[in-house]
């Protein structure tokens, strides 16, 4: 093996001249080895070179080996930043999270230095292994492919200069160029995936096949030619049937229309932030094709699911429903629960059943504005009907486009026993004795809209009065 650097940029038509690139070093042989082969080019391309190193935290050697990537960049005049990650969980989930962090880190730096390139010390070995463990965790098409030698980032590229070396041959580089470098002695143990697969998997498949590499190499191109056509589809079905902003809207019956294979792609695409496995994505497909009109499910402890009659709205996080209760007692005030508002204005009008207000008599004090309860219930003229009923007989969606508030079903109702219905009141003679207050829910917060209100609201003006019981 030798310095094959500027073969690499040639072949992909990449610029070297005057870049910035930003190393990521674990001080295994791998990076270690790329490191040096950058340094030997740097003042022949006039190269900025910045070391980029992240401390797991999981072994005791963790902290030698941060203060050797220290020393090495005092001494070879580089400029480097450090990350120790020290609140990540013990759990199986660790190696995730720990990815995602790195990603963060090194974007971080990216964007502080103006760099044009982060480079990776990933080889063909690892791409192998990858390829293996998506095959039998399963993935996407793009996914079976492995490794990308390069990613087209926001602002820069990421790259992975050591893509068709082999590890045995960068170990040999190492040992002729006297590289330091420390053996992580997790590599080693066999109770990740990952390790069982380097171990006991790839060694007889060199057996079997000397260049298997190579044919891992064919296999991956020929993938992401197959990718670039289906990638085609579902760009094309994101554009014309999916709204993305802050979440993920989509209407279902456009979806299930698509090809079964299709939707698996879709959603891969859609999710590819959460590192999903196959098994989630179909789990996903099959709430969507559930007969249940209403689903709420935390998925993977990353987003959650909502099903809403047609409507599919997939946000980040686990969304808790916001219990609201305000009294209101004094309509010269306006009222403030969390990031809800609510204004009472007074006013005397005939016309006051309108579809997005809610009128109320002032001796009729105080009123409750609140979420729906279990078992609430609403006094019809044919006796009483459940509030959830009523809202899905109406098909009150609560996630709807731009107006979201999740699950917030609101109810106002007289806390004192009255149990004639709103139309049999005479308007005329109401208005003659007192002023009608309109109360109305404002926007506050990005994350609430009065719509919910509104909605709810409307649905009671339907029914006419809750009853207090």
């Amino acid at each position: 093996m030798d310095n094959d650097l500027t073969a690499f940029f040639k072949k992909n038509n990449l610029k070297l001249n005057n870049k910035s690139i930003v190393i990521a070093i674990s001080t295994g042989v791998d990076s270690m080895v790329l490191l040096t082969q950058f340094l030997e080019i740097k003042d022949i391309y006039n190269l900025n070179i910045i070391c980029a190193h992240v401390n797991h935290m999981k072994r005791e050697q963790s902290i030698i080996e941060e203060k050797y990537i220290i020393d090495f960049c005092h001494n070879n005049n580089l400029k480097y930043y450090i990350k120790r990650l020290e609140t990540l969980s013990e759990e199986e989930n660790f190696q995730s999270e720990a990815r995602n962090e790195r990603y963060l880190f090194f974007d971080e730096i990216i964007k502080t230095e103006n760099a044009d390139y982060l480079a990776l010390a990933h080889h063909a070995n690892d791409n192998m292994e990858t390829i293996m463990m998506r095959i039998l965790r399963g993935s996407n098409l793009l996914g079976y492919a492995g490794i990308s030698p390069i990613i087209k980032k926001n602002n820069y590229l990421l790259i992975r200069p050591l893509f068709d070396i082999l590890k045995e041959e960068i170990i040999d580089y190492a040992s002729k160029k006297n590289i330091v470098y420390f053996e992580d002695v997790t590599n080693n143990q066999d109770y990740y995936t990952r390790n069982k697969i380097r171990h006991e998997v790839i060694p007889p498949m060199f057996m079997i096949c000397e260049d298997a590499n190579s044919k891992f190499l064919d296999f991956s191109y020929n993938i992401r030619g197959a990718w670039k056509i289906v990638e085609e589809k579902v760009l094309d079905f994101i554009k014309k049937n999916i709204r993305i902003d802050k979440d993920i809207e989509f209407n279902k019956n456009s979806f299930l229309k698509t090809d079964k294979y299709l939707q698996v792609e879709i959603l891969f695409k859609l999710l590819k932030k959460y590192n999903l496995s196959k098994d989630v994505i179909l789990e996903i497909i099959a709430l969507i094709n559930s007969k249940k009109a209403n689903i709420k499910s935390y998925i993977v402890n990353s987003f959650t699911f909502y099903k809403e009659y047609n409507i599919i709205l997939i946000k980040d996080g686990l969304i808790e429903p916001l219990n609201i209760c305000l009294v209101i007692d004094d309509f010269s005030k306006q009222y403030q629960y969390d990031n809800i508002k609510v204004i009472c204005q007074p006013f005397e009008s005939k016309n006051i059943l309108k579809s997005d207000e809610i009128c109320y008599n002032t001796n009729m004090l105080p009123v409750i504005l609140r979420s729906r309860r279990p078992g609430d219930k609403i006094k019809l003229s044919a006796g009483e009907k459940k509030v959830k009923d009523l809202l899905i007989d109406e098909s009150n969606i609560l996630i709807k486009k731009e107006n979201r508030v999740d699950t917030m079903e609101f109810i106002v109702r007289s806390m004192q026993n009255f149990t004639k219905r709103y139309n049999d009141i005479n308007i005329k003679d109401l208005l003659n004795l007192f002023f009608i207050y309109h109360i109305s829910a404002i926007k506050n917060a990005e994350n609430i809209h009065p719509y919910i209100l509104e909605s709810n609201i409307k649905l009671l003006q339907a029914v006419k009065l809750l009853i207090d019981k």
